[in-house]
This record gives C-alpha cells, sequence and structure tokens, in this order.
C-alpha cells in the first residue's frame, strides 16, 4: 500500500492513541439490540458479505458548528477484493447544512455490499472538523457525489474508487481539518488472530470515559444508541458525541443481475428472438465468464449465478419464445440453492461455461 493511501489509517489510529483516556470503542453485546438481529454469527470467507452503516451521530454542544467550522464524516474500509489483497474504498458524508444544529444524524451508508473473502479487514473511521467557508462545503459535496459513484460491480469502480481515496485525502488535509472523532478496528475470519471476529453488529465510539458512559449499560434501539438499567427502560445517549456503526452481513447478494452479467445476457435473450444461434451462445459465453470472474460475487454466490443464467436461457430455449416470453419486470429467482452451491465449493472454469 502507498504512502498516500496509508496516511488517513495512521491519523486515525495516533488519534485513538492520543484520545485514550477519554474516548471509548464498545462492542454493543447482541442481546443488547432491538429488534433482536436476525444474525449475529461470524461472516464465512467466500460465502458472506458485509456492508458498513453510520447508524448513528450525535454532536452535543462541546463543539460550536456553524459557518466556519462543519463536520464531514470520512470512511474507508480496505479488504482483499478479487486478486488484490488491500483494496481501500473510501466515502464522504456530510449532513444537510440546515441540519447542522439538530445534533442527531441517522443511516448514512458508508460503502457498498462487498463480498468477504478472509483476510484482514480494516476499517477507519473519523468524524472531521472542516475549517473554511461556503466553497468548502460545496468541495465536499461533490466528493460525496463521487462517492456515491463507486457502487456495483465494484470490480469496474477500482480505479474510480482509489482516485477519489487520494483526493478526499488531499482536500481534508488541505483544510487543516482536525479529527473530533475517530474509528479504528481490524477485523478477521472466526478463529483468526489480531482482530475482532468480522460478524454482523453494532460498534459505538464515544467522546466520554469508562466511569462517565457505563458501557455495560448501553443498548441499541432501532439503530440508536441508549443508555439504562435494561433493554426497554433504557433512554436516548446524550451529553456525549458518539457515532454509531453497523456492520450488515448477508449471505447472498439481493441485487445479483449486475450490468456486466446481465447486459449480455439480455443480448442473448434477445438473439434467441431472433433464431441467431451464433449472437446467442456468444452472448451467453459472455454472461458466464463475467459471472465467472466478477470479484464482486462470493464464491458461494458465483455458483447459484452461473446457474440461474444457464436456467433462464435454457427455459427459453425451450420455449420458444426467446426475449419475448419473459414477462416485463420478471425476475427468476437463483437456481440452486445457497446450501447446494456451498456444498458444491468454488466452479472451475470448466463447468461454468459447459452445456448443461
Amino acid at each position: 500500500m502507498s504512502n498516500a493511501l496509508q496516511a488517513f489509517g495512521s491519523m486515525v489510529k495516533g488519534w485513538v492513541t492520543a484520545n485514550a483516556d477519554h474516548y471509548l470503542r464498545v462492542v454493543i453485546p447482541a442481546d443488547h439490540v432491538l429488534p433482536a438481529p436476525e444474525n449475529s454469527a461470524p461472516l464465512e470467507p467466500d460465502a458472506s458479505y458485509f456492508r458498513v452503516w453510520l447508524s448513528e451521530m450525535f454532536l452535543s454542544k462541546s463543539v460550536d458548528w456553524g459557518a466556519q467550522q462543519f463536520p464531514a464524516v470520512h470512511t474507508e474500509v480496505t479488504l482483499t477484493f478479487g486478486n488484490q489483497a488491500e483494496v481501500t474504498f473510501s466515502r464522504v458524508s456530510q449532513p444537510p447544512k440546515d441540519q447542522i444544529g439538530k445534533g442527531v444524524f441517522l443511516n448514512y451508508l458508508l460503502s457498498e455490499l462487498m463480498p468477504y473473502k478472509g483476510g484482514v479487514v480494516t476499517i477507519d473511521a473519523a468524524l472531521i472538523a472542516l475549517k473554511g467557508e461556503d466553497y468548502l462545503r460545496t468541495a465536499i459535496g461533490v466528493l460525496q457525489q463521487f462517492s456515491g459513484l463507486v457502487t456495483a460491480p465494484l470490480g469496474e469502480a477500482l480505479n474510480i474508487a482509489g482516485k477519489l481515496t487520494i483526493g478526499t485525502r488531499d482536500l481534508l488535509a488541505s483544510t487543516g481539518g482536525n479529527i473530533h472523532l475517530g474509528w479504528h478496528d481490524s477485523f478477521v475470519s472466526k478463529g483468526g488472530d489480531g482482530g475482532l471476529v468480522m460478524k454482523p453488529g453494532f460498534y459505538a465510539v464515544i467522546l466520554g470515559t469508562q466511569q462517565q458512559v457505563e458501557p455495560e449499560k448501553l443498548y441499541v434501539k432501532d439503530g440508536r444508541l441508549y443508555k439504562g438499567n435494561d433493554l426497554q427502560s433504557a433512554s436516548p445517549l446524550s451529553g456525549f458525541d458518539y457515532m454509531l456503526f453497523r456492520i450488515e452481513g448477508r449471505k447472498e447478494r439481493d441485487d445479483w443481475r449486475l450490468k456486466t452479467v446481465d447486459e449480455p445476457l439480455k443480448k442473448a435473450k434477445a438473439a434467441l428472438a431472433k433464431d441467431n444461434n451464433e449472437e446467442f451462445t456468444a452472448y451467453r459465453k459472455v454472461s458466464l465468464v463475467a459471472a465467472l470472474e466478477s470479484p464482486d460475487y462470493s464464491e458461494t454466490d458465483r455458483q447459484r449465478v452461473i446457474a440461474t443464467i444457464k436456467q433462464e436461457l435454457k427455459k427459453l430455449q425451450e420455449s420458444g419464445l426467446g426475449v419475448l416470453g419473459i414477462e416485463e419486470g420478471k425476475s427468476f429467482d437463483y437456481a440452486m440453492s445457497y446450501e447446494e452451491a456451498h456444498a458444491r465449493g468454488p466452479i472451475s472454469s470448466h463447468e461454468a461455461l459447459a452445456d448443461d
């Protein structure tokens, strides 16, 4: 990793170390969360996905946020992606100008859905107090919009993701902004050493001491941080600046029709309607190869996507209707269950391209 790409993580780690006496990072136990989480089991490498959210940010009156100083949250997630050992995806977020005085901000997306391949996943996030005029807010707003361009398929967005990370760091450094609150953690798979176990859950970072906050009394209700003697009687935490993060875990993509796979698939279906077997064969192969090589799928989902492509095309071939046999907006379910695909393991190129 380049020195430029290391700078932000080092800055956040330095802040956490320097502020250890009046800063807390709290992992919220699953039995302190309402509604109860559907799944809090560790994520399995090559068979799961994750996404990072800023569930809640609360700003007390400890800082006079306003025209000359405004908050922005910069987040970087570094992980193994595809065949690259370390890829960093970043996102910058800022509250709307007319809401800064309200103090509470909810549900900011900090990363896209990404396959978990194991290894070490590092998350660095910082609430930065930026000093400047309205033009700086505009510049941050532009970066926020560009952050939204880094979407699935992420494999096609690696170039812009890298430039966005460096550009954001350069802008933040040029403003002289200071970290007001930071989070740095490294996550590993179950049984690994050197970090927290990678699993769904809530993580709170709070400007306060253990004696002041009493972390064992912290709860999460509907994505917000509460404090009390029990889950039912707890009330919203106040009096401290804090950020509440959530790691979302999934076994499968609900958006598996990535454009790199779906566009040639649609062309293969159109070729069937024209009874053009040569075009059909070519586009079928392009779609299957895209699914086979895409870094956006887990190995388990890759099996399922390839099986689904084949099933859809086979059904249309048997119907004799081609693309005309598809109802508008209809989407077939996965052709293979998660359990079956998981049991089969990674698919080979021979299996992926076979006529079955």
